[in-house]
């Protein structure tokens, strides 16, 4: 018998050069009939279909088995399996390819990229290497390189790759844009945004770029311009959760929290499962004033939506029967994104360092950092951890990996839903008992959270049902601060000099709702010659500086009696309360390390206390700083203090002349005594735990 004759490809082959797709799939499936065990014909039927944006996985499969030596048909079996997010078949199609051409740097980029995604870093890199030595004028390469070399937190090396890359490809938008990330992680803002600048000039309406330059102007302090890029990337892609988002926050930031609220509710509802629009927007609703009331349900079913997103994508260690000692030497993990010159590294930097010299037969402290940006800061909270990992650049389940390898009995997140936070590893269950505490001040809704470190002023029992998590009430109070290190004195009371009192408050502008501007507005009105001094890192900017303005004289108070004045260094910051004579404590969202750092100033604060945690917290400090008595429980309240207590000013005098002194020796500043409970609290939890899997119920 005659072998059969092979067909004719020809047209097969002139349709292709032609780029005549539709006409080529209809040939191919034409020669398909009668020879069905044609490689050639089935890899020109799923080209055609690639080229149609058809789905031409089978084909490609059927190439691929009849043409076992054809490198390209394997390769392009890859590239479409790695389209259909079929990641395994794509692996070993790239890797048949490369046995049989080793030197193809598509294949070899494209197999880099799979390895990246499968978080196999090291293999990733040496692929990419390969890759670079097969074609070294191929950009994409060195694009990708560049992202692995991020993710490995390798910043000056991605920097490298990435310039390679532009040099290769001087229109590369992509590769300015993560350049730009990369300036800016390197702490070279002016390159950063020279790169992003550059990306948008190639595509102006390159959205990511936009919010990124947005982050860029915010972190920096430029909140007119960070307000308009954002504004900008909403306009191109009004669809673009993320975008949403970043909009929303300057907004928030700049004091316009309901327009915020509003942006944040439209980009859940464009992607209900971005965590980003969840965390900032639990965070933000604790700015939100009794007439804009956020019903307190809503808040936990937010937050709860949250937790059940985070716990769908872990996968909780099952192992973690230890054996059940209540009196052993307890490892204390702590996960924060705030070990710095931050608000959280200030309360917990004396506390810490009490732990380890007078505490650590009881427990000793192991710091999982995800601090982008560390500082001289940073470097004395670490002298107190007897281990120190940096987070920042692992996954959550690395991260979450290597909390369960050092054996962490207890961990504790210290973030919340702030920015930089890890919430997403504690529904791994890392440890045995998980705990949440100070750098945040509502549930977290993350189930695997046992217990919230409160005290029983900002979450009285009464308030139990507002949380995921069960509360550890220490018995005084859940916030203890470091006293600062420069030698500022105390100054007498301006009022006295100058002729009027002077009110202030250095809080973060979004606090400033309109009901807090209409009662200090009335406060003005009725303490004549008053003055407001105000001061946050937003100020300084002449459109944010005249619309404060504005509020304050459509109420009739006159420009000049407000003081506006932007961020300055620590301790030109806290001379600056030398000249306040009364803090007035903004709400809901009442003060906690501006209230402290103006007690240890000499100046009191006058605090309204809320019916939520974060507007509880002022009047928690000054009841533990003995100033009971600076507390109103209403507006009225606060409005008829601020009255007397400026009428009175003999008292103030005295009051400032020893406030530091009375301060530094109250459990606000007391670490000795915050360490003992903290410790108690810890052996309490673990003991617990001990008797039963299961924590109980509210501990007091």
């Amino acid at each position: 018998m005659k072998p059969r004759a092979q067909p004719d490809i020809s047209h097969l082959v002139q349709l292709f050069g032609a780029g005549r797709f539709p006409e080529l799939e209809t040939a191919a499936r034409a020669l398909l009939k009668s020879h069905p065990r044609h490689g050639v014909a089935w890899k020109a039927l799923g080209v055609a279909l690639t080229k149609q944006g058809k789905n031409a996985l089978d084909a490609m499969r059927k190439a691929a088995e009849f043409l076992p030596a054809d490198a390209e048909a394997h390769f392009n079996l890859g590239v479409e399996s790695q389209l259909r997010q079929q990641t395994d078949l794509a692996e070993a199609s790239y890797r048949r390819s490369l046995a049989l051409q080793p030197h193809n740097a598509h294949a070899l980029n494209n197999l880099a990229n799979i390895l990246k995604e499968y978080g196999k870093l090291e293999e990733a890199e040496a692929t990419y290497a390969k890759a670079v030595a097969a074609n070294p004028a191929y950009p994409n390469t060195y694009y990708n390189l560049g992202l692995t070399m991020q993710d490995s937190g390798r910043w000056s090396e991605a920097e490298q790759c990435y310039r390679e890359a532009i040099a290769r490809r001087p229109d590369y938008a992509s590769a300015y844009n993560n350049l730009g990330l990369v300036l800016a992680r390197l702490e070279r803002p002016q390159e950063a945004q020279t790169s992003y600048r550059t990306a948008l000039q190639i595509d102006p309406k390159y959205v990511a770029a936009w919010i990124n330059i947005s982050d860029l102007l915010r972190n920096t302090q430029a909140y007119s311009d960070a307000l308009a890029a954002a504004q900008r990337a909403v306009e191109i892609s009004p669809e673009s959760a993320e975008a949403l988002v970043a909009y929303a926050n300057l907004l928030c930031e700049t004091g316009k929290t309901a327009d915020g609220i509003e942006r944040f509710e439209q980009a859940l509802a464009l992607n209900p499962d971005l965590l980003e629009a969840h965390d900032d927007l639990l965070f933000t609703m604790n700015y939100v004033e009794s007439a804009q009331s956020v019903d307190t349900t809503a808040r936990i079913k937010l937050a709860k939506r949250y937790g059940e997103l985070v716990a769908s994508r872990a996968k909780p260690f099952q192992d973690l029967v230890k054996v059940k000692d209540p009196e052993k030497v307890l490892r204390i993990g702590l996960v924060s994104g705030d070990l710095k010159a931050h608000p959280v590294g200030y309360f917990i930097d004396k506390v810490l360092q009490t732990l380890s010299q007078n505490h650590s037969d009881q427990l000793q402290l192991f710091a999982y950092s995800n601090t982008p940006r560390e500082d001289d800061f940073t470097l004395r909270i670490k002298q107190h951890c007897a281990s120190w990992v940096d987070v920042s650049n692992l996954s959550d389940a690395k991260t979450a990996e290597r909390i369960h390898s050092d054996g962490i009995d207890i961990l504790i997140d210290l973030s919340g839903h702030t920015a930089h936070n890890r919430l997403p590893v504690f529904a791994w269950k890392p440890a045995p008992v998980q705990a949440t505490w100070l750098g945040y001040f509502a549930t977290t809704g993350v189930k695997e959270i046992d217990y919230l470190i409160a005290d029983p002023w900002t979450v009285p029992e009464s308030d139990d049902a507002d949380f995921t998590e069960r509360i550890w009430r220490l018995p005084e109070t859940r916030l203890c601060f470091t006293a600062p290190d420069a030698s500022i004195e105390v100054g007498p009371l301006p009022a006295l000099k100058e002729g009027h009192v002077t009110f202030g408050c250095f809080n973060n502008l979004g606090k400033m709702g309109p009901e807090v501007v209409a009662l200090w507005v009335a406060i003005l009105h009725a303490v004549p010659d008053s003055t407001l001094f105000l001061k946050a890192k937003q100020f300084g900017q002449a459109a944010i500086d005249d619309s404060v303005r504005a509020q304050f004289q459509a109420h009739g108070i006159a420009a000049q009696r407000l003081r506006i004045e932007g961020r300055s260094p620590r301790a030109q910051y806290l001379a600056a309360y030398n000249e306040v004579d009364i803090a007035l404590d903004p709400f809901p969202f009442t003060g906690g390390t501006t209230t402290v750092e103006g007690l240890w100033m000499g100046v009191p604060a006058l605090s309204l206390q809320g019916t939520r945690m974060i507007a509880r917290q002022g009047a928690s400090l000054l009841r533990n700083a003995g100033l009971a008595d600076w507390i109103a429980e209403s507006q009225e309240a606060y409005l008829r203090q601020a009255v007397a207590r400026a009428a009175d000013l003999p008292a103030l005098s005295r009051l400032r002349a020893g406030l530091r002194e009375q301060v530094l020796a109250s459990p606000v500043f007391d670490a000795e005594r915050f360490a003992r409970h903290f410790a108690a609290a810890m052996r309490g939890m673990w003991q617990k735990w001990c008797e039963s899997a299961v924590p109980s119920d509210s501990i007091r």
